[in-house]
């Protein structure tokens, strides 16, 4: 910025060294010095324009622009406080919302999921309804269209116990090849075996690390 008013004022002082070069000239020549200088300054022209182009070349017009853009709205919101905290708050709720949504965009249609091959996963459904056991079986016998079909209950409740007192837990059923689709393996342990994958056969827990 020091700079800038540097460079101006050594553009003004060249344009007078000019003026009284030609002023002197001219007086040489016999003109008076009211003359002379009259007629210096309207040889060289509009020195005010020639100023402004000067100052319009030096690239700084914009930020000269936006500060008094700037200056003049800060004014005109500082007479009016109740309006400032109105656009203020919806500003904050609008780019909260926007905000929100953009992350959820991000991470459900721009970001994969993080599985192998996560854009050949389809996730089959009956709206408002539950698979039954036999469906799932008829499906997973006849489903030409897919290498392999898996089932899952979400959104089931356990009590565990062992501790000072019962607590309640959120689970999901799946059957024997959930994890070896989604392929992810176990830290400790094993997950579940074809033997354990049917209706009556013995109860078996993978617990996810947190829980453990």
């Amino acid at each position: 910025m020091f700079g800038r008013k540097r460079e101006s004022r050594d553009f003004s002082t060249e344009i007078e060294a000019h003026i009284a070069l030609e002023t002197d000239r001219l007086r040489a020549q016999g003109y008076s010095e009211a003359d002379a200088g009259y007629a210096a300054r309207r040889a060289f022209g509009n020195v005010t324009r020639a100023e402004e182009r000067f100052h319009e070349s030096t690239g700084w017009v914009w930020w000269d622009n936006l500060s008094a853009d700037i200056r003049y709205a800060l004014r005109g919101l500082l007479k009016a406080p109740g309006f400032t905290l109105a656009v203020l708050a919806t500003l904050a709720l609008g780019i909260g919302a926007n905000t929100a949504i953009f992350t959820v965009f991000n991470t459900v249609l721009l970001h994969p999921l993080p599985y192998p091959d996560s854009n050949r996963i389809v996730n089959i459904s009956r709206p408002g309804a539950v698979a039954a056991m036999p469906m799932y079986i008829f499906w997973q016998q006849n489903n030409p269209g897919f290498l392999d079909l898996t089932g899952y209950q979400p959104d089931i409740t356990l009590n565990l116990t062992g501790g000072d007192k019962p607590r309640l837990i959120d689970a999901t059923s799946a059957s024997q090849n959930y994890f070896r689709l989604f392929g992810a393996n176990p830290i400790l342990g094993r997950t579940f075996s074809a033997e354990e994958d049917h209706l009556g056969g013995p109860k078996v827990l993978v617990m996810s690390y947190a829980l453990w």
